[in-house]
């Protein structure tokens, strides 16, 4: 709060000054404040905050239609982030991205690589496709990216780890597809966040989960559920530290030896981080729709009319997430279960 009081003061004295491109320039510097790269692990990030300052920026650069890229493009990201409508966000967003992309090429080719790698994850994000397709498609544009890495350094790490994940969950598809190239995509992930120059906190929390996948994909569920566990216990950061619970609930219920108590574990896995990852349509769907399969795995265990009860209301829940998402696998999915 002191430092939100402290931007505020320093937007006020900004406004005090003549000329609009200093005035521009020293608000750009304050909305890049508060949306950091690392957004799990910065504590300073407001990115209503950061919309806010960054709108004044595009008044004085004379709107929307005339406004300096990098400044529409810190704006898309912010907004993409701010919690509210997420998926009215996301659509936003992607409108701005694809709309300065061309101007890019043309005027500022150093804001070509992250604007498409902005664009790849708000495309992947809507899921208006199945996951493979979404995937590949991600994966085009973080290839194309990659050709223009030489005039944007800085968005190296950006980049690869977004790469890097990308694979990782390539290779989560193929598994689920039985396919013998899972292997060795998930090695191609693995191989790409060893390359990472600087790894943010999310991307080490990826390499952790990639690790795990890779022990799922090899057949040895043990270690990728110790391993789930192990960087449960020392994940400090609420947000990654609700993605870890996620994936090791995944991993139970998905054991080929799941018992009773592995279900209930994950049940509680997944009931504790509903609140914190329910911002996020994609993930709240993902929670929803798993706790439905482990209480639809739990009736076949031992049938109960409560689980059978919880199994459909969490269905329910998820067929209304899904639908947020559009007509992509996430649907079908759930009204296919």
């Amino acid at each position: 709060k002191h430092v939100q009081k402290t931007t505020r003061r320093a937007i006020k004295k900004i406004h005090t000054l003549e000329s609009p491109r200093i005035k521009s320039h020293l608000l750009n510097a304050l909305a890049i404040l508060w949306q950091p790269t690392d957004i799990n692990g910065d504590p300073v990030s407001d990115n209503s905050l950061s919309i806010e300052i960054l709108l004044q920026c595009v008044e004085i650069e004379g709107g929307m239609d005339n406004a300096k890229i990098d400044t529409l493009t810190l704006l898309a990201r912010a907004i993409r982030y701010s919690p509210d409508n997420p998926q009215e966000n996301l659509r936003k967003a992607k409108e701005i991205y694809q709309k300065q992309l061309p101007r890019a090429k043309m005027e500022a080719p150093h804001l070509v690589c992250g604007i498409l790698v902005n664009l790849s994850e708000v495309e992947r994000e809507l899921g208006h496709s199945d996951e493979a397709t979404r995937l590949k498609r991600e994966e085009e544009l973080l290839l194309e990216a990659q050709k223009h890495i030489s005039l944007d350094p800085f968005s190296e790490d950006l980049l690869l780890g977004r790469l890097a994940w990308n694979y990782t969950s390539q290779a989560g598809s193929l598994w689920q597809q039985y396919s013998p190239e899972a292997e060795s995509m998930i090695q191609k992930a693995l191989n790409t966040f060893e390359s990472i120059p600087n790894p943010s906190s999310n991307d080490k929390t990826n390499w952790k989960t990639a690790k795990s996948i890779s022990h799922k994909i090899k057949g040895n569920h043990d270690a990728e559920v110790r391993n789930h566990r192990d960087t449960l216990k020392q994940e400090r950061n609420s947000n990654l530290r609700a993605t870890t619970q996620h994936n090791l609930a995944q991993s139970l219920l998905k054991h080929p030896h799941t018992t009773n108590d592995m279900l209930l574990e994950a049940i509680s896995l997944l009931k504790e981080v509903l609140p914190i990852r329910k911002n996020n349509i994609r993930h709240h769907w993902e929670d929803l729709f798993q706790l439905s399969q482990a209480y639809t795995t739990l009736c076949s265990i031992a049938f109960e009319q409560t689980y059978h009860k919880k199994a459909t209301n969490y269905l329910l829940l998820a067929v209304e997430a899904s639908k947020q998402l559009g007509n992509g696998s996430e649907l079908f999915l759930s009204v296919r279960l």
